[in-house]
């Protein structure tokens, strides 16, 4: 059980590799669909982590609801295979999404200033 745990803390902190999905080029009107679709999600979002009180499990919950309906938009690679637009989404939301199975466990195991970085990240992004 802890190995599983340290795999995700690990997989959390590491640097996000940003060229991983190269061989992924969407095109416009794929992104552009994919943002329309999880909009109003990524607006709550922002919301949220703009709150001086975080809603630590809401924000969580939102995260992962956005990472479900990205995986939900049909997409085709370049290579003709068919892929979610979940990588498309900025790394701090992927990150507070693995915390959700540490909350589930025990809402102690996911502390407010684990979150509020990647808040912070995500209320300053346009």
């Amino acid at each position: 059980m802890k190995s599983n745990i340290l795999k995700k803390l690990q997989g959390i902190y590491q640097p996000v590799n940003q060229n991983q999905h190269d061989h992924l080029n969407f095109s416009l009107e794929q992104t552009l669909h994919s943002h329309e679709y999880v909009g109003e999600s990524v607006q709550t979002l922002r919301e949220l982590c703009q709150m001086v009180i975080l809603d630590v499990k809401q924000i969580l919950v939102t995260c992962c609801d956005i990472l479900e309906m990205l995986k939900n938009v049909p997409s085709v690679s370049k290579k003709h295979e068919c892929v979610d637009m979940s990588c498309t989404i900025c790394s701090p939301v992927r990150k507070l999404a693995a915390y959700m199975d540490d909350y589930d466990i025990d809402p102690n195991n996911v502390t407010i200033s684990m979150i509020q970085a990647e808040c912070e990240l995500i209320a300053n992004h346009s």
